[in-house]
């Protein structure tokens, strides 16, 4: 996924509040009453986006641009232009965001693990 805008920004550091528009996205975004996904957004480097797994475990890797990776804390998303595009409401909990940067994203239900349900008849 690439980050998306219309509008150059600011890089965003830790701290910051910030909206992600991406072209997709693993999770669901609001419709229909029910609520969009949570979960977590982080800096894919260039041997993850090769396939290098080596590095996929998130924190604090480095980028090209030598900073930590990346780490967003996702707490909404809503789709916008037709469905075209899909806006994060997140914040950067590590790194810093820059426009372009590839990012991949943990729904948060992924996070917790395995989860197991019980069908009551």
């Amino acid at each position: 996924m690439h980050l998306s805008t219309r509008t150059a920004t600011e890089p965003t550091p830790p701290g910051s509040h910030t909206e992600v528009v991406l072209d997709t996205t693993p999770f669901y975004a609001e419709s229909g009453g029910q609520a969009g996904d949570q979960g977590l957004l982080r800096g894919v480097s260039a041997s993850d986006d090769e396939g290098d797994s080596s590095s996929s475990s998130g924190g604090g890797a480095s980028t090209s641009s030598g900073g930590s990776e990346p780490l967003l804390l996702v707490s909404d998303v809503q789709k916008a232009a037709g469905g075209q595009l899909f806006v994060h409401t997140a914040e950067v909990q590590q790194g810093v965001l820059r426009v372009g940067d590839k990012v991949g994203g943990v729904r948060e239900w992924e996070l917790s693990g395995p989860v197991s349900f019980v069908v009551m008849c």
